[in-house]
Order: C-alpha cells, then sequence, then structure tokens
C-alpha cells in the first residue's frame, strides 16, 4: 500500500461559481481538499487528510459516498452583527 499514487480533480460550474474538488494520495498517504471560486478569485479553501478507510476504498475503485461533506465551510446559525460608529468609550 505504501507504493499507492492517485490522483483526481472535478470541477463544477454553476453560475459565476466553480468548485474543486481535489485527491491526491502519494506513497499511501494523501488528502482531499475543497476550493471555491468566485469570480475567477479563489475565495475558499479546505484541505483535509484521508483516513486509511478512504485510500483503501480509492484504492479498490469503490465510490465513496459523502468523501468531501467535512471540507465545506459550517454555516453560522446566528450573526451577530458589526457595530459600526459606536466608539467603545462612552462620556
Amino acid at each position: 500500500m505504501a507504493d499507492f499514487n492517485y490522483q483526481s480533480k472535478q470541477i463544477a460550474i454553476t453560475g459565476g461559481d466553480k468548485l474543486v474538488k481535489n485527491v491526491n494520495i502519494k506513497n499511501g498517504k494523501g488528502y482531499k481538499s475543497v476550493k471555491r471560486y468566485y469570480k475567477g478569485k479563489c475565495n475558499h479553501t479546505m484541505k483535509r487528510n484521508l483516513r486509511s478507510n478512504e485510500i483503501k476504498m480509492i484504492r479498490r475503485n469503490k465510490y465513496i459516498h459523502g468523501l468531501f461533506n467535512d471540507c465545506y465551510p459550517k454555516h453560522r446559525t446566528s450573526r451577530t452583527p458589526r457595530r459600526r460608529g459606536v466608539s467603545s468609550q462612552v462620556q
């Protein structure tokens, strides 16, 4: 398993967004990454190590459902608005 090498790239374009999913394995160790582009600029990158069971499944040419689910940004449930123009010292 130490001499296993693999590369894969998927590109999905919807509207002005481009989503690039990468899987790289070199010498039995690898990572998965997701990059999001908007108007030609990369505005989000997330990179995670591949687990040993994921590498075994890729080596057997098996589909892994939800492989990139942990590579997306987490959505906030509530956002506190920024307070602009308010000084910290009240007189």
